[in-house]
């Protein structure tokens, strides 16, 4: 990857972060987010291409009433590594990405001030305060 195109994608990265994150998280706890986000999404891709295998193994092996700490090899080959995901979901799957990914085609009145997006989680109260956001 040339210098070029890892400093756009890092600088996206940010930008994301901070249009979705800003008044949820202080600036500098970030990286306690974005990266286990990034770390988390790229085991997602890879696992993108065995899903329905293992989900269909994983399946059948209950069908079976294998307990699941005898599933472990089994779930590893159908996934090809020494990890796999059970879960029926991935994170493009998962309503809050849908969320995320429709925000591009949003009316411009949905953007906040200066053109920024307002943030997916507008008008909930912020957590330590109560206050509406």
């Amino acid at each position: 990857m040339n210098h070029s195109v890892h400093h756009t994608l890092v600088n996206f990265i940010w930008n994301v972060a901070d249009d979705v994150l800003r008044d949820i998280y202080v600036r500098g706890k970030y990286r306690d987010v974005i990266l286990p986000m990034i770390v988390i999404r790229r085991l997602d891709v890879l696992l993108e291409d065995s899903k329905e295998d293992v989900l269909k193994r994983h399946q059948y092996l209950e069908e079976l009433k294998i307990p699941p700490e005898d599933q472990v090899q089994a779930l590893e080959e159908a996934a090809g590594y020494s990890f796999y995901n059970i879960s029926p979901f991935t994170l493009q799957s998962l309503p809050v990405a849908r969320a995320f990914r429709s925000r591009d085609a949003r009316p411009a009145s949905v953007s906040g001030a200066g053109g920024r997006r307002r943030s997916p989680v507008a008008g909930r109260p912020n957590r330590a305060t109560g206050v509406s956001r």
